[in-house]
């Protein structure tokens, strides 16, 4: 079926864009009109920030759900005219346990709740190890004490 369109002064001179925007005549029977660009560029948006970690296709696929008639190049410019963007992913967070049961990390509350101790490594100048004994107060992030033992070059 051949539609008809528009021969306005400006068509004349570019052959190759006889139209910018598609018409409503363009839509399927049952299909929600393309002539309502502005419904549909708060619906981009609203899936958007409805389902955050999806792109602009996911969101062409749920539109589509939605009887909404339109191609995935048109949502793409409408999500960059929005400044829409996809969050990077976050990190899994740590358990709180090991794979046994056994140990729970206690979250601190207050100064002096909860203490964290680790051996730091190093070499002096002249070759000798160092190893420093630091404990750590989680709450205030601030260091309790320094224990080092400086040992022979080899």
């Amino acid at each position: 079926m051949r539609r008809a369109r528009a021969q306005g002064p400006g068509c004349r001179l570019e052959k190759g864009l006889q139209r910018a925007w598609p018409s409503e005549v363009d839509a399927a029977p049952g299909l929600k009109s393309l002539g309502d660009e502005d419904a549909r560029t708060k619906n981009v948006v609203a899936l958007a920030s409805k389902y955050g970690r999806y792109g602009y296709r996911r969101v062409t696929a749920l539109l589509h759900r939605e009887d909404w008639s339109v191609n995935h190049e048109r949502v793409e410019l409408i999500w960059r005219h929005e400044g829409l963007k996809v969050p990077q992913r976050q990190p899994k967070r740590l358990r709180l346990w090991l794979s046994d049961g056994s140990c729970l990390r206690l979250r601190p509350l207050y100064q002096k709740h909860v203490w964290s101790r680790d051996f730091v490594a190093t070499r002096t100048h002249d070759g000798s190890k160092l190893r420093i004994w630091t404990m750590i107060d989680e709450y205030t992030r601030g260091c309790l004490t320094m224990c080092g033992q400086k040992t022979a070059a080899r």
